[in-house]
């Protein structure tokens, strides 16, 4: 993320794990859709999850760790309600706290 809260992404697209609505390979950054990112933790197995910040949780790609829920989006899909949402060093994932 940058200073001014976009979100950018490059790279091997072949999941939708940019958050670009599509599956293209990008050769340079491109903005991934919404303001006001906080963190963000890269794709691991095609699948992309990023915080807001005011404490939602989104992610995207292919859904395929973790089973995160909404399945395969190209773009980013809010998860849950919670605005308390935080990293968590347990594989698989996150969790609210």
């Amino acid at each position: 993320t940058k200073t001014d809260g976009t979100l950018w992404g490059w790279g091997d697209n072949g999941n939708g794990d940019l958050g670009l609505n599509n599956k293209t390979t990008y050769s340079s950054p491109t903005q991934v859709p919404g303001t006001t990112w906080d963190r963000v933790w890269p794709a691991q197995s095609g699948s992309t999850r990023a915080s807001k910040t005011d404490g939602t949780l989104w992610a995207w790609g292919s859904g395929s760790v973790g089973g995160w829920g909404p399945g395969k989006y190209s773009s980013p899909i809010q998860i849950g309600s919670d605005t308390n949402w935080r990293q968590q060093h347990i594989v698989g994932g996150f969790k609210s706290i």
